[in-house]
């Protein structure tokens, strides 16, 4: 199966955890490498040798930069890309 893989933030709803770079357990990390397959986030933090599979639910966010992106600002404002994803009637911010 081919995955698409960007390099991302991750943070997980409180209670849930991945490997941190450190090999313990974190609820965030800066920088993986992230692909989805279904309803799951494949999660590889550089330096652990491994790849967590997180649940949907247990996603609170992941950011990552639009493979269009030519703006230099990181808002996804390539050429032909989309808007910015933000704070507008009818996007809802889940908590």
């Amino acid at each position: 199966m081919n995955r698409t893989w960007r390099t991302a933030s991750v943070e997980l709803v409180p209670g849930y955890h991945l490997t941190g770079a450190d090999g313990e357990p974190t609820g965030s990390v800066a920088a993986a490498r992230v692909a989805f397959d279904g309803g799951f986030a494949h999660v590889e933090v550089p330096g652990t040798g491994h790849v967590d599979v997180v649940s949907a639910p247990a996603v609170r966010l992941i950011t990552y930069r639009s493979e269009n992106d030519d703006s230099g600002d990181g808002a996804g404002r390539g050429k032909d890309g989309p808007e910015p994803f933000g704070e507008r009637p009818g996007n809802r911010r889940l908590r």
